[in-house]
Parts: structure tokens; sequence; C-alpha cells
């Protein structure tokens, strides 16, 4: 499947980080940012992470934006090498964190 610029992204339901399924849909009217990460243990994705997380009130309140990030890995890996390594919650994390070991939004 193609999507282009202004397309509407096709939905799709993954778990965030306590497991709670989430959708695109519960964001619907909104501008929404999807950012997809190869791995979770991946030190390039965790640099592009901590950049993101460094801009993002910046960003999302420019841009009135939602953003998700999304990791092709387990909840267990993502809160692993993105939360306990640094030692940190996903309270701190000012935007959605998603589960995509299956690489069904991918």
């Amino acid at each position: 499947m193609s999507v282009s610029i202004g397309d509407p992204a096709p939905d799709f339901s993954l778990d965030d980080i306590d497991g709670i399924p989430t959708t695109l849909t519960e964001h619907r009217g909104r501008k929404v940012m999807l950012s997809f990460y190869r791995s979770a243990d991946c030190p390039f994705c965790n640099y592009a992470v901590d950049v993101l997380q460094g801009n993002h009130k910046k960003l999302a309140w420019a841009a009135n934006l939602d953003v998700i990030i999304i990791f092709q890995s387990t909840t267990e890996a993502i809160d692993n090498f993105i939360f306990k390594s640094r030692r940190t919650t996903k309270n701190r994390y000012p935007f959605t964190v998603l589960a995509d070991p299956d690489q069904m939004a991918f």
C-alpha cells in the first residue's frame, strides 16, 4: 500500500508500553506525526528519539501535533532499552510510544 503526503493514513491498532491497544483513529481530526524506528536497541534510533524529545514541545506547540513513535520491538524491549537504560519512565516522554514487533504499521 502506498500513502502520499496529505493522504489519510490507514488505521492500525498497536499496544503501548502498558500493553493497552492504541489506534490511529483515536487521533482522528488532529494532525499526527508518525515516527518509525527499527528497534529499541538501535543506538541511532535512540538518538533520534532523544532529539525528538528535545524538540517535541516546540514541534507540538507550533503544529498542534500529536506525536506517535513506533518501534519494531516488543513492549519489553522498549521498556528495557528506552526507559530503564535512561532511568526514566514513560510518563516523562511527551509522546505516545507503541510497539510493533510484527510490523503491522510498517
